[in-house]
């Protein structure tokens, strides 16, 4: 039984495009001081003269491997050689490579590859292995039909977590769900904790079904962490899980020095800058029991909405939107009171003022009584 992955792409007709992850394989990496060179195995025939070339993605994020986002490149060779520079050591990296077919101005991306995990040591050794490919819509079929099999059930286990670790945060992505419908469910449940039984989590992160990636921040350097995703819906005001994913754990990397000089100060720098809805660790939204039917764009004292986790609908812009404004106005008002308190601080008080300001008039009339008494003995 081979593994179809569909997706539909809308033009002046409906053309359906299949991703075989198998098709395309021994993609490789190797690396000098000057480039990265990039080779696959070439499609079979009946498959190549369908085709009018090959499509090369790559990224630090394991979620951009996928039919349904942008390629890097397009050729019609099998390898190719990039500069190495733009890739840094002891950073994982992931490769994908997809035959593609052009209409008109477009390129739909078709078969495609296993993904390749890499990564370039300081020592200089190649770390790589191969992972599934997790595209949006899936169905088993014998065929090479390009239709999606309907009768299959509703998949309501929750996609595979990836996990980018750092320091002192991680980074979270799945995938879209492969047959829920927007009524099925209102949106994502990431749980975070030091414990494999998720009992006492740092970090509940809730999310709506247009974000598909988020931040945990104030995680501990070092530290052993489980994550597991769920679904949730909201039934009689309360948000009730669904869909338990599996468990996932990893281990956060030893302190970086965010002040230091080093290549790893500046990597972790500019991978901070990456705009992802961010929660705190601390910040447990909803509780693990259940959460009143409130607004589900998320709360704003704890995450950090950016345009990179996008609305689906005007109305959830909007509701974004009114939310950033009353967080904008309450911490204006906020600065204003700690503005007043520190020209109280930095001022002298009234008191003091009046100390002087009454010193001064004592010593102009001490002047004048002189100078009365200095005129009165001139006229004796």
């Amino acid at each position: 039984m081979q593994k179809i992955y569909t997706f539909i792409v809308f033009c002046s007709l409906a053309m359906f495009s299949t991703v075989h992850a198998t098709e395309l394989n021994n993609l490789k990496v190797t690396v000098d001081d000057r480039s990265l060179y990039i080779s696959w195995t070439p499609a079979e025939n009946e498959i190549a003269s369908l085709t009018d070339g090959y499509a090369l993605q790559w990224s630090s994020y394991e979620s951009d491997m996928r039919h349904d986002k942008h390629a890097r490149q397009y050729l019609t060779q099998t390898n190719i050689n990039l500069r190495s520079g733009g890739f840094e050591k002891e950073q994982y990296y992931y490769f994908r490579v997809y035959t593609y077919k052009k209409e008109g101005r477009r390129r739909y991306l078709a078969n495609g590859s296993k993904i390749l995990k890499w990564k370039w040591q300081q020592n200089g050794e190649i770390i790589s292995e191969e992972i599934n490919a997790n595209d949006t819509v899936s169905a088993n079929t014998s065929s090479t039909t390009s239709t999606v099999d309907t009768s299959e059930a509703i998949d309501e286990n929750f996609g595979n977590l990836r996990t980018q670790h750092y320091d002192n945060f991680a980074d979270f992505f799945w995938s879209r769900p492969k047959k829920l419908t927007s009524s099925d469910y209102n949106g994502f449940h990431i749980v975070v904790s030091t414990e494999n039984d998720l009992n006492s989590p740092v970090a509940v992160v809730e999310t709506t079904r247009s974000n598909y990636s988020v931040r945990v921040k104030g995680l501990k350097p070092s530290t052993n962490y489980y994550a597991k995703g769920f679904f949730y819906k909201f039934v009689a005001g309360e948000s009730k899980r669904f869909g338990e994913g599996e468990l996932k754990q990893f281990k956060t990397i030893s302190l970086i020095d965010r002040d230091g000089k080093s290549r790893a100060s500046r990597n972790i720098k500019k991978i901070e800058k990456k705009a992802l809805l961010t929660h705190k660790v601390g910040s447990i939204n909803p509780t693990s029991s259940s959460a009143k039917n409130k607004d589900t764009a998320s709360n704003v004292n704890s995450s950090i909405f950016s345009t990179s986790s996008s609305a689906s609908t005007v109305t959830e812009i909007k509701k974004n939107i009114e939310l950033l404004r009353k967080e904008i106005k309450r911490l204006e008002s906020e600065l204003k009171a700690w503005q007043k308190k520190l020209r109280e601080k930095s001022s002298p008080s009234r008191s003091s003022k009046y100390n002087r300001s009454s010193d001064r008039k004592k010593s102009v009339r001490e002047r004048l009584r002189e100078r009365l008494k200095r005129i009165k003995a001139s006229k004796r």
